[in-house]
């Protein structure tokens, strides 16, 4: 494998991890969230996601799966981080808001693709090293 193929192979993995992650966030949000034309009732304008982009998408206390997990790592990072350095750390019991979430979420998912990319060229490299020791 050269290193042209090396680096498409990482570019595809990130690629498609950070489609999967918006997808994914996405269809976990619109499972309990109330799309925004429901909530504002004459105005036939739907702009839940340009809010979310923007940063004004709204701190609140139930979510999606993915929300809610994002939530609960947040809250045992910052506990843990509290205890240690109570003395600099200010606790407030804000939720995150939903910019913070899809943002750590994509985070999450380009690592893991990282990880499946250099996995893969690792096994392709062992493939190709056990077929020219073979001929």
């Amino acid at each position: 494998m050269t290193k042209a193929d090396k680096k498409q192979v990482m570019n595809k993995c990130i690629g498609v991890s950070i489609l999967l992650a918006i997808l994914t966030f996405w269809l976990s949000e619109s499972l309990v969230r109330l799309p925004e034309i429901a909530r504002i009732g004459d105005k036939a304008k739907w702009s839940g996601w340009v809010k979310v982009i923007n940063g004004e998408g709204e701190a609140r206390q139930k979510g999606g799966p993915i929300y809610t997990t994002v939530a609960w790592m947040r809250d045992v990072l910052r506990e843990r981080i509290y205890w240690r350095y109570r003395k600099w750390v200010m606790m407030d019991a804000t939720y995150p808001t939903d910019r913070f979430v899809l943002i750590a979420w994509t985070v999450f998912c380009v690592l893991i693709g990282t990880i499946v990319g250099l996995l893969r060229i690792k096994k392709d490299n062992k493939s190709q090293t056990v077929d020219a020791s073979s001929e």
